[in-house]
């Protein structure tokens, strides 16, 4: 389970200005809400949070969040980027609540595809990512589809999806996430040549 620490502090001033401020003073703006406890508007460095959006899993890290030395289990709900500076700009950290299951997106990989290239087949994959729902200690970094498995020239869909216990994969309609068109082998019909009839002597 990834988990990292972040710290924050408490802050009073809000406002386009005042977030102006500690951006000149290297911080940025924050949140956290949810769960037990009332919304607390935060200050940090961005760096902290930087790192966690490069970050293997990103914002399905599990948070450590310490702000004036009271913790909570957070993730980041969600973040804001300057784009013209394609800087950190805001974040937003909600907190868990123990034993409670929450809905996150997970990547999908799409494992030994080189089987099936080999073979001469076309693969053809739809979803980069999909919802899963399960608790955050147990969120992967990526949900594994193995395609040299699948059935040729037939979707394979989000309801065929074999996931670890613990995992419920989240969708309202049905869809496809690989399809195999398999490889045409053309066979040519061999006629054999009728005798010719020669002329007797």
């Amino acid at each position: 389970m990834e988990h990292v620490t972040v710290s924050a502090a408490r802050r009073t001033e809000v406002g386009k200005g005042a977030a102006r401020e500690l951006r000149r003073q290297g911080l940025i703006p924050g949140v956290v809400y949810g769960g037990e406890g009332d919304a607390i508007e935060l200050k940090l460095d961005p760096k902290q949070v930087v790192a966690i959006l490069r970050s293997e899993k990103r914002t399905n890290t599990i948070v450590e969040l310490d702000v004036d030395g009271t913790t909570a289990k957070t993730m980041v709900k969600d973040f804001q980027i300057d784009p013209l500076r394609r800087t950190l700009k805001h974040v937003d950290f909600y907190r868990l609540t123990p034993g409670k299951k929450v809905t996150v997106k997970v990547p999908m990989s799409y494992d030994n595809t080189l089987v099936v290239a080999k073979a001469g087949h076309q693969l053809r994959t739809f979803e980069r990512e999909i919802n899963i729902r399960c608790l955050p200690e147990e969120i992967p970094t990526a949900v594994s589809l193995d395609v040299s498995q699948i059935p040729l020239a037939k979707n394979f869909l989000i309801k065929d999806l074999q996931l670890p216990a613990g995992l419920e994969a989240v969708y309202k309609n049905n869809f496809a996430l690989a399809f195999i068109k398999p490889v045409v082998i053309e066979t040519k019909a061999v006629v054999a040549a009728a005798p010719v009839k020669g002329k007797k002597k």
